[in-house]
C-alpha cells in the first residue's frame, strides 16, 4: 500500500518563499513612488483649495485673506473653505502672506515634501 505524503517538503516551502521574496522585491518600490506622489498631489490640491478659497474671500470682503485659518471661519458669508483649513503632510501648516501661499519642506513617512509657493494673486 502506498503511503500518502501530507504537508510540504523544505524544498516546497523555499521556492514559495523565494518567489515571495523576488515579488516583495518588484512591488516595493513601486508602493514607495506611489507614496511620494501621493503626498505631492495632496499639496497640489491643498493649494488650489486655499487659491479657490482666498479668491471667494476677496469677493466676499474686498481684502485678500492674511491668514489660512480666516478662510476657514466664518467670516463674512464665510467659510470659505468647507472643512478645516489644509495641513501639509510633511510639517502640518501652509502659510501665507496675502499674496503667495507656501508649503514648507519637510518630511513623512520616506516621502518628501519641497517647498511649494502657488501665487494668490498679482
Amino acid at each position: 500500500m502506498a503511503k500518502v505524503r501530507k504537508g510540504f517538503t523544505l524544498v516546497e516551502l523555499i521556492i514559495v518563499i523565494i518567489i515571495l521574496g523576488i515579488l516583495a522585491g518588484a512591488v516595493v518600490p513601486i508602493i514607495a513612488g506611489n507614496k511620494q506622489q501621493a503626498v505631492t498631489a495632496k499639496i497640489g490640491a491643498d493649494l488650489e483649495s486655499i487659491k479657490s478659497a482666498a479668491y471667494l474671500y476677496r469677493a466676499d470682503t474686498g481684502q485678500w485673506p492674511g491668514a489660512i485659518g480666516s478662510l476657514s471661519a466664518t467670516t463674512g458669508s464665510g467659510p470659505y473653505i468647507d472643512r478645516a483649513a489644509p495641513t501639509n503632510p510633511c510639517s502640518g501648516l501652509y502659510t501665507t502672506n496675502g499674496q503667495f501661499v507656501t508649503s514648507p519642506t519637510g518630511t513623512t513617512g520616506g516621502a518628501t515634501c519641497t517647498a511649494t509657493t502657488l501665487t494668490i494673486h498679482p
